[in-house]
């Protein structure tokens, strides 16, 4: 729902940007991502991938930017209608 209103409130051309736990990629990553398994939010976040919610509120050209310390992931997602 949040993505929806996001989408709808951006001009057409707009760009939303965010950050997004991802799957570990680094050995620190995996030091910080240790935490997944005692915060819930952070579980339930890994179940669905952020690419996908954006999809389906209409975004496109969605993009990873990079990744910060092999856990975090920079998004970036157009409205183009």
């Amino acid at each position: 729902a949040a993505f929806n209103e996001m989408y709808r409130v951006l001009k057409k051309g707009g760009e939303l940007v965010t950050v997004d736990v991802d799957k570990p990629s680094t050995l620190l990553g995996k030091l910080i991502g240790l935490s997944r398994y005692h915060v819930k939010e952070i579980r339930d976040n890994m179940k669905v991938p952020l690419e996908l919610l954006l999809t389906e509120a209409g975004f496109k050209n969605i993009k990873v930017l990079k990744k910060k310390w092999g856990i975090f992931s920079y998004i970036r997602a157009v409205k183009t209608g």
